[in-house]
């Protein structure tokens, strides 16, 4: 089930502070390599692998919940 929503909607920062604690919770490893602000995310990591990896469960754990 698809569910599309106004711009600008009143309810649109409640909906979107909702889907993203379910999703962190599962993958949120910790404030120094993982930061957000409003709608962005930041990743951080001393390696490129370590940021390849960090993304890839993020971005599976976002799409794991449409």
């Amino acid at each position: 089930m698809k569910v599309d929503e106004h711009q600008g909607l009143v309810l649109l920062p409640f909906v979107f502070v909702i889907v993203v604690d379910v999703v962190m919770e599962s993958v949120r490893n910790g404030l120094m390599s993982e930061m957000f602000y409003v709608d962005d995310l930041v990743l951080m990591s001393k390696m490129l692998e370590g940021l390849r990896e960090k993304f890839w469960e993020w971005k599976e754990a976002f799409e794991s919940k449409g």
